[in-house]
């Protein structure tokens, strides 16, 4: 193959693995909504005093299921954060392959073993976790099918021949380390592939030779560079201007985390006993998943228009380019308000689906702005450790969404206005955050 074609199938095939393999577990409440036709977890529901009436318009739902599930979303959206700094920890220290490797095989086995033990949802749930969203819209399709009268078992067996793409990607397609930066003129990524190194000839020439020694002196410059970083590191994150970005952060995905997480129960509390709505709202949802993927170039758009204006007037793009930065977090800040005020609405299919596009468009700000700000507004060697670290609190954040959630169906019987009020106020409380960095960039 010839080397443009093989680099154009390196990018699209990567295209594919994203938008077909990699959004798994963020489409957890259309399968949590297949789930309970299926009466996963129903046995909860056995001695409950507070289940649902079952009828042909309701599924059984009980708080005690409703928590098992929520437990699930939850855990599994702290370790996808999480874990992220793991990868990067295997990324950096033992090479790409290895990296590829240790997220594709507990991917593969959860898919593998969901049509054979379908009664551990909760531990399968759980290995599904390490996988970041690129699209949910694939559950979306597996709800559909479900529906159309295919058993899930079988939908399941369909996921799994799905993440063949990872393996063939991995061992056929990708770099068996990690491609230099910068790319040295003449570099032929199809020579780097693991089939490729496999199937060369063992003689070792003297370019080889010469490629170690430098390879060698790359390896001791980063062992001298993470003394640096080290230091760097921590006295950037004591920082006012981290502290505030990690609280920003923080509280609007927690917002954003907790709305994927009581999807299901809360469309009941909305729309009391109404299984068509409940379905028609669930594939909605997926689909405002897909169409957030032409809406991703827009935090970057708006940073961009706002770096050339400043480039314009005061020959500092780079100082443009931290506004931009302000007024994303700015715009999100004030949607995810509007969010929480449109959940307090009950029985109106409008507003709830207008609350659907809100949170696709603040998802699909969110992690865009944040890593523009973890490379924009510090040092850009400390990118990965600061991008990590606040990924990390993220992470931890996010399970406050479970006792949150165990309060609404506890004391507050089912109850989600104040909850959502509370949020709402919490996340209004970081216009702190944006007003500091606007200012400060301004001034600056």
């Amino acid at each position: 193959m010839k080397k443009k074609s093989f680099e154009h199938l390196l990018i699209w095939s990567g295209a594919f693995e994203i938008f077909f393999v990699g959004g798994i577990f963020y489409g957890w409440p259309a399968l949590q909504f297949v789930l309970k036709e299926e009466n996963v977890f129903a046995e909860l529901c056995a001695n409950s005093t507070a289940s649902s009436n079952t009828n042909s318009k309701s599924q059984i739902s009980c708080p005690e299921q409703d928590n098992r599930y929520n437990s699930i979303f939850v855990w599994g959206a702290m370790l996808s954060n999480c874990f992220g700094m793991v990868y990067g920890y295997i990324l950096d220290n033992v090479g790409f392959l290895p990296c590829r490797l240790a997220t594709s095989i507990p991917f593969s086995l959860g898919l593998a073993l969901m049509p054979i033990w379908p009664k551990k949802t909760s531990t399968i749930g759980s290995i599904f976790s390490g996988v970041f969203d690129g699209s949910a819209g694939t559950i979306l399709l597996l709800k559909l099918l479900y529906e159309s009268g295919i058993q899930l078992k079988f939908l399941f067996i369909g996921l799994f021949a799905l993440t063949a793409i990872q393996w063939w990607r991995t061992f056929f397609v990708l770099p068996a380390v990690r491609l230099p930066n910068p790319t040295p003129e003449g570099y032929d990524i199809r020579k780097e592939t693991v089939f490729a190194k496999f199937t060369a000839k063992n003689s070792e020439t003297k370019s080889d030779k010469k490629k170690e020694e430098l390879e060698l002196l790359d390896s001791e410059a980063t062992s001298v560079e993470k003394i640096d970083k080290k230091r760097d590191f921590f006295i950037e994150i004591k920082s006012l201007k981290f502290i505030l970005l990690a609280y920003w952060y923080c509280c609007v995905s927690l917002r954003i985390n907790s709305y994927q997480s009581w999807f299901n129960p809360s469309l009941e509390w909305m729309f009391k006993d109404n299984k068509a709505t409940h379905s028609f709202l669930t594939d909605i949802f997926g689909l405002t998943y897909i169409m957030s993927v032409p809406l991703s170039p827009a935090p970057g758009a708006i940073v961009d228009f706002i770096a050339g204006r400043y480039r314009r007037s005061e020959n500092n793009a780079e100082k443009g380019q931290r506004i931009g930065i302000a007024v994303n977090c700015l715009l999100i800040t004030l949607s995810t308000v509007v969010l929480s005020y449109l959940c307090t609405f009950q029985n109106s299919v409008s507003i709830a689906i207008t609350a659907e596009v809100i949170f696709s468009i603040i998802r699909t700000f969110l992690y865009a702005v944040c890593a523009q700000a973890a490379f924009l507004l510090f040092p850009s060697h400390l990118f990965g450790l600061i991008y990590g670290f606040l990924n990390l609190l993220n992470g931890l954040a996010t399970l406050l969404a479970d006792p949150i959630f165990r309060i609404i169906q506890g004391p507050l019987e089912g109850n989600y206005t104040p909850v959502h009020y509370i949020l709402a106020l919490l996340v209004l409380s970081t216009i702190v955050q944006n007003l500091h960095l606007l200012r400060h960039q301004t001034e600056a």
